[in-house]
């Protein structure tokens, strides 16, 4: 049963807003600690406002996130086979985002021998590539401009993630691994007398066997009204309300919100049977969409892993251009979207998972699921891996009542939820094992 309904009484908010650009950062204030627990190493990336690399890590005991910003002045770069010379008399010495020039000695292992290149630093990541007029395009020959930053930073730091450390006094300190047992003995005693191969064991055993904590998470899903039950709403156009939104976390914390409607009334008998929905359900009703918005990224900022199944290019894509349109400013607004043809959505204090790009992975679906499933949607990955499936309708959402439409928002939350718990955290532990072999956040 629903064991807590709520009502925002309201009059509702009328605002009017022009998106200006469609992928946009909203500024939080990150204060790093000088001194953590355990952590794990979560996301890397880059931080525009302080233009630095900025980590999240996850305390393990207090099962928060913690930020930590770069403090070795790395900045981005890619590197060319032209003289400083030749750089000095090129367009490259007239781009803003220029910082200098460092010779460095790199290792060609194509040919086997030591070379010597133009290290180009730049300003900001976008100042090497991606973006028309990039320094990489007024090059004739360039390497390491197509890495991600934040991938380099990784490769150049050593970092793992997926793996422990801690700041102390400000600084980050890799945490060694400690195993229990006999197990990296009884590994290493299969190659025995194999001196070369024993020490990569010895490297890679650590990613393998080291701890991979119950991190605190929720998955969350929405739904929005159309007035077309055929053709899904445009997350970048946004003319359409949110009208329910459900969250279900790995504490056991249920909630759905859903937005009054002009011409709906809400069915006491039906709240009363909490319309099929699990017992524990908090279920908090709106009159103005705004204000739900506002709720929605109070919850976004309280988990340190958000779960969705195609966040990406649906749910956290959609919440961000309907706050827009809404009249949110974007300091405002927790989420961002990355550029490209498959842009992320980004939160500004946690983590975005969309499962839906993990289980579209043919490898994932090949190697670790068996071929289970075959069309990646939520309701098939569900009903082949958990042997559970979505509510099945006979209207549209739009004319749902406001339980059915609870009912069936939950349900998409929890079983994206319940990807990461069955099997003791299976698919968890194989998102940080992947992290922590490919060295990517």
């Amino acid at each position: 049963m629903v064991s807590e309904l709520f009502e925002e009484y309201a009059e509702p908010l009328e605002v009017e807003g022009e998106e200006e650009e469609l992928y946009i950062t909203g500024r939080f204030e990150l204060k790093p600690p000088k001194e953590t627990g355990k952590c794990i190493l979560l996301s890397v990336s880059y931080s525009g406002e302080a233009k630095r690399a900025l980590l999240k890590l996850y305390d393990v005991e207090k099962r928060v996130i913690h930020f930590w910003y770069d403090d070795t002045r790395h900045k981005p770069y890619c590197l060319t086979d032209m003289t400083v010379e030749e750089l000095k008399r090129s367009k490259v010495i007239s781009h803003p985002g220029l910082v200098g020039f460092e010779r460095v000695k790199k290792f060609d292992v194509l040919r086997e021998r030591e070379v010597e290149l133009t290290k180009i630093i730049a300003s900001d990541p976008l100042a090497i590539g991606g973006k028309r007029g990039s320094i990489r395009d007024l090059l004739p020959r360039a390497w390491e401009a197509d890495i991600k930053y934040h991938n380099c930073y990784i490769f150049d730091r050593q970092l793992v993630p997926g793996m422990f450390y801690k700041v102390e006094d400000g600084k980050l300190i890799r945490l060694d691994s400690e195993f229990s047992g006999g197990e990296a003995e009884n590994v290493l005693k299969i190659f025995e007398g194999q001196e070369a191969a024993k020490e990569l064991v010895k490297e890679w055993l650590p990613l393998f066997l080291a701890e991979i904590p119950d991190i605190k998470r929720a998955a969350i899903d929405i739904e929005v009204y159309s007035p077309d039950p055929d053709k899904l709403p445009n997350p970048r156009e946004a003319l359409y309300p949110i009208i329910a939104f459900s969250l279900a976390s790995s504490d056991g914390v249920k909630k759905v919100f859903l937005l009054r409607r002009d011409g709906m009334e809400v069915d006491e008998s039906e709240v009363s049977r909490a319309g099929g929905m699990p017992e524990g359900v908090v279920v908090k009703f709106f009159y103005d969409e705004y204000k739900m918005i506002e709720e929605i990224f109070r919850e976004l900022n309280e988990y340190p892993i958000i779960l969705t199944f195609n966040g990406d290019n649906f749910d956290l894509n959609y919440i961000l251009h309907r706050a827009l349109k809404l009249g949110f400013s974007r300091d405002q607004i927790p989420i961002s979207m990355t550029a490209g043809e498959n842009p992320s959505a980004l939160l500004a204090l946690g983590v975005h998972v969309d499962l839906y790009k993990f289980f579209h992975n043919k490898s994932i679906q090949g190697y670790a699921f068996g071929n289970k499933y075959r069309d990646v949607t939520l309701d098939a990955v569900a009903e082949a891996i958990l042997s559970h499936k979505k509510i099945q309708l006979k209207v549209p959402v739009s004319q749902l009542s406001y339980m059915e439409l609870a009912a069936y928002c939950l349900r998409d939350a929890q079983l994206t939820l319940a990807f990461t718990t069955f099997q003791d955290n299976l698919l968890l532990k194989l998102i940080i094992l992947f992290m922590r072999i490919a060295k990517m956040s």
